[in-house]
């Protein structure tokens, strides 16, 4: 209810209340105020406060100047985590980029010797997994723990053999010594390791 503030003296039909907001004087009837709220409001102690519109609509925009305050921060704390988020997740986007322009520069410089010639009489590495898995998990495991880049001419045969099982040639005796010596070492725990026999002209 809209009203005006009324600097006038209490009358026993309409005495003043005072607002415990601004401290102005306002009549009863403007109030809307009861009889017994009058009673209540002229009490030396109470718990109760009276606040007039004009206090109320203060203390409404300050609330509401608060809660939108509150929502910015809010906003900002959220647009932060997800910056970071971001950060992270392009942050393993380009190392995994990285990765595999490494494993593409690996096999590149294999291809770019076409003066090696591959031993056909060579035997096979086969290394076999311990539990029943994938051909790409024992692919993954060897690209992962071998360091091919040490050994001469690398793989030049990976053959899939079932039950995560592979034949892996290189081209050459020594490669395919050093090849074997290697997944003895890294994968030992994990994968069964043995060489075909050499197949004589």
């Amino acid at each position: 209810m809209e009203y005006e503030l009324r600097a006038q003296t209490s009358t026993k039909d309409n005495p003043l209340a005072t607002c415990d907001g601004c401290g102005s004087f306002i009549c009863k009837s403007c109030a809307g105020l009861t009889a017994s709220e009058m009673a209540v409001l002229k009490l030396k102690e109470r718990v109760m406060l009276y606040h007039c519109q004009k206090c109320l609509k203060n203390e409404a925009s300050f609330l509401l100047h608060e809660i939108i305050e509150d929502l910015i921060r809010s906003k900002e704390k959220i647009i932060k985590l997800l910056e970071k988020d971001l950060d992270i997740q392009k942050s393993k986007y380009l190392m995994e980029i990285n990765r595999n322009n490494e494993d593409l520069q690996i096999y590149a410089d294999i291809a770019k010797k076409p003066q090696i010639q591959i031993n056909r009489n060579l035997g096979y590495i086969i290394c076999k997994p311990k539990n029943n898995q994938d051909f790409a998990k024992t692919k993954m495991d060897i690209e992962s723990k071998i360091n091919l880049k040490s050994i001469a001419g690398a793989i030049s045969s990976l053959k899939n053999k079932g039950g995560g099982c592979v034949f892996i040639k290189c081209d050459s005796m020594s490669s395919n010594g050093k090849m074997k010596e290697e997944i003895e070492t890294q994968l030992k725990d994990s994968y069964e390791i043995k060489e075909t026999q050499l197949r004589h002209p």
